[in-house]
């Protein structure tokens, strides 16, 4: 339906957008960390939280693998729904099991990342092959809830434009396939659509990448779930339908808890890495003009 389609166009724009700077997105985040680390913030990484800390309605810290860390205010920019449903106690959670079950999710992907020891002339840093039925696509994502049988998807050649993303002479290249947040994700599927998209870019291309490849890395469902705790292994936040949008997208303020404030992709304003950035943005001004005498 049309609310799928903005969906899924909106994050095929996302993915082409122009958030790409020289180095890689990596030298935005080590950007930001640098400006934070200038501005006095002390980052704890690699560090699992386990828990929410509450008393009388109110956050107090969090607990860590490492020890608790006391806090005036949280704010939670990880899954929103595993910061509920697994960092506190169920008395103190805004939303229900059920309605996240009843969320539309934006597409999950299935992501190949691969080095090829040779340049491809015919690829632009961002090439979308909508070659094949969007609606088609559209369907098996949103109404049969799997994978698409024919797929378009999105190839980022960075090298083309960022030489030092991958050694001279040879490219950089991500395949990214949308595909229905919670579908079965095994290794023959991701094998087989490993296939499909090198039979495609072969034909585009005029010869066979396969025998080029030499580095090969698969990012997909269990992944996002297991790296990110990304809710049905989605990596774009909950879909842009209109009963999804603005106000009616979870809060940034918890509803029980004092104190706990959420940001990131399933927060408003939504998805991208621009609205997640925007996302902090209205928390840490709402923080203030809380926290102000």
């Amino acid at each position: 339906d049309t609310p799928a389609l903005f969906s899924l166009m909106n994050h095929a724009d996302i993915a082409l957008g122009t958030w790409y700077p020289m180095g890689g997105m990596g030298s935005l985040v080590e950007g930001l960390h640098r400006i934070a680390v200038e501005q006095g913030v002390r980052f704890h990484n690699n560090v699992t939280v386990t828990r929410i800390q509450v008393k009388n309605g109110r956050s107090t810290g969090v607990e860590t693998a490492v020890g608790f860390f006391p806090a005036e205010v949280v704010v939670a920019t990880a899954d929103y729904h595993h910061v509920e449903q697994h960092l506190l106690a169920e008395e103190y959670r805004s939303y229900s099991a059920s309605y996240w079950d009843d969320r539309k999710l934006a597409p999950a992907t299935l992501l190949f990342f691969v080095g090829i020891d040779r340049r491809l002339p015919g690829l632009l840093h961002h090439t979308l092959f909508f070659d094949a039925s969007l609606d088609e696509h559209s369907a098996d994502i949103y109404t049969k809830q799997g994978w698409p049988r024919d797929p378009l998807f999105y190839v980022s050649c960075t090298s083309r434009t960022d030489p030092g993303t991958a050694p001279e002479g040879m490219e950089n290249v991500v395949v990214l396939i949308p595909i229905a947040s919670g579908a079965e994700d095994t290794t023959e599927l991701r094998e087989h659509y490993f296939e499909v998209v090198m039979d495609r870019l072969a034909r585009y291309l005029g010869f066979d990448l396969r025998p080029h490849v030499r580095v090969r890395r698969d990012h997909c469902i269990k992944d996002m779930e297991r790296e990110h705790h990304a809710y049905k292994g989605n990596a774009y936040g909950l879909a842009n339908t209109l009963t999804q949008t603005g106000p009616l997208r979870p809060r940034v303020k918890s509803r029980k808890v004092k104190g706990l404030y959420f940001a990131g992709q399933l927060s408003i304003p939504g998805p991208g890495v621009p609205p997640a950035l925007i996302s902090g943005q209205v928390v840490a001004d709402l923080i203030r003009s809380e926290q102000r005498p």
